[in-house]
């Protein structure tokens, strides 16, 4: 995988974290809503393809909403959390790439 790849899958995964976290910061806004359902995150992995001899299509993560009932406040905080890390790990792949492509330029020059 090119670094540019690795790197479009990280923001795929922060885009993706980054949702969670606000579904849950919605779940528990609307916990006290009569009706509300509280929503869910399903992340699903989409993995790299080969297009052409040396081409590739970065994978990535598609997210789906799904209802999953009423809204409970621990677990939303745990999901909101869970979502934190996981994009702070996101950012660290951004980073490694960042100096990866940096240190090519480097000796490039």
């Amino acid at each position: 995988m090119s670094i540019s790849g690795a790197m479009s899958v990280a923001v795929s995964g922060l885009n993706a974290n980054a949702y969670a976290v606000n579904v849950a910061a919605n779940n528990i806004v609307n916990a006290d809503t009569p009706g509300y359902q509280a929503k869910t995150v399903r992340n699903k992995t989409q993995t790299t393809t080969q297009t052409r001899l040396t081409g590739y299509t970065p994978g990535g993560i598609q997210t789906v909403l799904v209802d999953r009932g009423r809204v409970d406040i621990g677990t939303e905080f745990v999901r909101m959390i869970a979502a934190q890390r996981a994009y702070e790990s996101g950012i660290g792949i951004l980073k490694t790439a960042d100096r990866m492509t940096q240190e090519l330029l480097d000796i490039k020059t």
